[in-house]
């Protein structure tokens, strides 16, 4: 993740200025200088922009803020962060799914028959799909779970109606990265 630093002095001009990267409320690495003083440092009225680039090794954990500091010509220091509302996350592992029949109380039926290696039921059965992620990135408005029948279009049951499918509300157990969100499937 990069984040863009702009900063200017109209009077003395920019002499150093230097990031530290928090997360939560931990100092990841304390403090980096952009440049060292007396180096590729701006003259008075001059802009400096440059990007830093946050470690891949702060993913997954809290809250990302970065802290700048700029040290004017005459020694005066501004110190400035990201507000609330620009603070981040970085997730880049993939969610882990999978799917059950049936539950502990109501076990998945036996096939009424089988045919050619499709099998068929005369009672409704269930599913439960269950989502592993970390509980800050879960939205279950981005699931889709399709459902096809006999080579049909796939249909989202999560958001249109199929024949012959309904589906329940989601779950929660645990948090953090732990988390697994359930929904339970009937068909």
């Amino acid at each position: 993740m990069d984040v863009d630093i702009t900063a200017s002095d109209s009077l003395s001009g920019v002499k150093s200025i230097s990031y530290k990267i928090v997360t939560g409320e931990t100092d990841a690495y304390g403090w980096k200088e952009i440049f060292p003083e007396g180096k590729d440092k701006a003259g008075t009225n001059d802009k400096i922009n440059k990007t830093i680039t946050v470690p891949k090794d702060l993913v997954n954990d809290d809250w990302i803020d970065v802290y700048v500091k700029v040290t004017d010509e005459a020694d005066n220091e501004t110190l400035v962060h990201l507000d609330n509302d620009n603070k981040f996350r970085i997730n880049t592992k993939e969610p882990v799914v999978y799917v059950s029949y049936g539950t502990e109380s109501v076990p998945d039926p036996e096939a009424y028959s089988i045919v050619g290696g499709t099998e068929y039921y005369n009672t409704q059965r269930s599913a439960t799909v269950t989502v592993k992620e970390y509980d800050t990135f879960f939205d279950p408005d981005k699931v889709q779970i399709l459902v096809s029948e006999d080579g049909k279009e796939a249909v989202d049951v999560t958001k249109n109606t199929a024949d012959g499918v309904s589906v329940g509300g989601w779950s929660t157990l645990g948090t953090g990265r732990g988390a697994e969100f359930s929904i339970p499937v009937f068909f």
